[in-house]
């Protein structure tokens, strides 16, 4: 059984203020991975989308 104390506890803590966002990143990418696997072009579109989306998110995020 393992048992988190000290530094343990705070890295946990950090991690898990991010992992929401780590998994969002992963999604996002294997999305735009796969639609690089049918299109290019149509990839492109996707990543732009994702992107944008990314950078109104992160714009909504730092006004709060």
């Amino acid at each position: 059984m393992l048992i988190f104390k000290g530094d343990n506890m705070k890295i946990i803590k950090i991690i898990s203020n991010f992992i929401e966002d780590v998994f969002v990143i992963s999604g996002l990418s294997l999305i735009t991975y796969a639609t690089f696997l049918i299109s290019k072009i149509a990839a492109i579109y996707v990543l732009g989308t994702i992107l944008l989306l990314i950078g109104l998110l992160l714009s909504v995020k730092a006004s709060k």
